[in-house]
């Protein structure tokens, strides 16, 4: 029996092809297991981008809060196209992604994420959210390929599985 039967399903967005398909799979994971799904947005002043010279920060930082809108009402229309009676709470936080993600971990029954896109030379010199997160979160992860969101339910399909053995054990 899992320690997490009635706590909500968090799917991180970052408006990638990955991030949606994870949204659908969360979606239905959250309608399976008969609980809230929350999308979630973050962003910090690292990943803050404009395109005209000398924007001020405030400018930068209301430009990345009004993406972060339209992503997560684009995840919210994707979510509701995979399971229409899941309603989705939206969060949109200024904090980095990983920080955010794993402090809304302490509250969830499952943590759902795209992986990242981007190569694997860039992954290993930013560092990556999805293996943070898989590290460190509170609560079970799940990272989901888009190909396999798209092929199968939360229910069937291969899965891999990380322990983490206490120290004391």
């Amino acid at each position: 029996m899992s320690e997490f039967p009635d706590k909500a399903v968090i799917a991180g967005v970052d408006g990638t092809a990955s991030s949606a398909a994870a949204v659908r799979w969360a979606a239905t994971e959250a309608r399976r297991r008969r609980v809230e799904l929350r999308l979630a947005h973050a962003f910090d002043k690292d990943s803050l981008e404009y395109s005209q010279p000398l924007p001020t920060h405030d400018e930068l930082t209301d430009m990345a809060r009004m993406r972060g809108h339209r992503l997560l009402r684009k995840a919210r229309e994707a979510a509701r196209a995979a399971e229409p009676a899941v309603e989705a709470q939206l969060i949109l936080r200024y904090e980095k992604p990983a920080q955010a993600l794993l402090a809304m971990s302490e509250d969830a029954g499952l943590l759902v994420l795209g992986p990242e896109e981007i190569r694997p030379l860039g992954r290993m010199l930013v560092g990556s959210v999805s293996i943070a997160l898989a590290a460190h979160a509170k609560c079970p992860v799940a990272v989901v390929r888009p190909h396999v969101a798209e092929e199968q339910s939360p229910t069937e399909g291969a899965v891999v599985v990380g322990i983490r053995r206490h120290p004391d054990q």
